[in-house]
């Protein structure tokens, strides 16, 4: 089978040629927000989302591509609509069909974002729900384990850094990526808690199950470094903090996040970005926060920075599981 091209300025004038011969083919449309997303033209990415989530109303694909480009545009309300559909086509599609909710790679992806379009809607109960739901459901491919830490992601920035650690350390029995981003947010709890010893032990962990996950990945592994090394890297440079090198390191890191357009990474961008900045103003080094928060708000302007963190909570932060 023809492979298509990868996504660009190529993938462009190749699916726009598409659709000149074969006018509103959904699959053309399809390709093609992923194209401009990919060069940042997310207005135009939209435009096509719409047309494929139009044309494949019981795909739930179809509605999840429409919405993940919607934060892009500041159109949040109607971002959180496709993902609730999303979830409810491949629920009723699961149930009816008698499959394990997870088998399909992208139902815990869509519950990843329609946790965090909850979150930035200030509604955080039912972020934790839905990133609880995602915990619990099963990946069936091994590269995608590490969206399991979502949720001690999520339990971290809300100040709850015992229950952080608990999910995190639970991931140690999951896949090769599970156990890496696993270790990496455990070794951030950590670090958060005044815990270094432990945290740079953490830290040595995530990056021998990351380069293990990579090695036994084998086409995937190009998914391990995209989405696996970045957990490992964040918490290495806060470690490194006291060090000014630390500093220019989280930047890069933050400039990585805040100019990448794929279309998922307003997500782990924003969140990520915001618990980096929280770290920084407990390390009493406020100007790298201010630098952290004016990258979140390239990716989000009219995301209010801090208003979803919480400070560390003083019984959980005595807390030593």
């Amino acid at each position: 089978m023809r492979r298509r091209p990868a996504g660009g300025i190529g993938a462009i004038a190749y699916y726009e040629a598409a659709l000149a011969r074969s006018p509103g083919h959904f699959g053309a449309h399809h390709y093609l927000v992923h194209a401009f997303e990919n060069v940042g033209r997310h207005a135009e990415a939209a435009d096509h989302g719409k047309v494929y989530a139009a044309a494949a109303t019981n795909v739930a694909h179809a509605q999840h591509m429409y919405g993940h480009v919607l934060p892009r545009l500041g159109k949040w309300k109607e971002a959180l609509e496709q993902f609730e559909k999303a979830d409810a086509i491949e629920r009723a599609y699961a149930d009816a069909e008698k499959l394990r909710h997870g088998d399909d790679w992208h139902h815990v992806h869509n519950l990843q974002l329609l946790g965090y379009t909850y979150l930035r809607l200030g509604r955080p109960d039912d972020a934790e729900k839905t990133f609880r739901r995602g915990f619990e459901t099963p990946i069936r491919y091994p590269q995608y384990g590490w969206q399991h830490a979502t949720l001690a992601e999520y339990l971290l920035l809300r100040g709850r850094p015992v229950e952080a650690l608990a999910a995190a350390r639970a991931l140690a029995n999951r896949t090769r990526a599970a156990k890496a981003a696993g270790a990496a947010v455990e070794g951030e709890t950590l670090f958060a808690l005044g815990r270094k010893t432990e945290a740079a032990d953490a830290a040595k962990r995530a990056r021998a199950a990351f380069e293990d996950a990579k090695k036994n990945a084998g086409y995937e592994s190009r998914w391990i470094e995209r989405f696996v090394e970045p957990f490992v890297r964040q918490l290495e440079a806060q470690l490194a903090m006291t060090e000014k090198s630390s500093e220019e390191t989280l930047l890069k890191l933050a400039d990585e996040l805040a100019a990448n357009p794929r279309f998922d990474a307003w997500g782990e961008g924003l969140f990520r970005l915001e618990r980096i900045a929280e770290q920084a103003k407990r390390s009493g080094r406020e100007t790298l926060a201010r630098d952290i928060q004016e990258r979140m708000r390239r990716i989000d302007p009219d995301y209010a920075p801090g208003s979803t963190a919480r400070p560390l909570g003083a019984t959980a932060a005595t807390g030593s599981p």
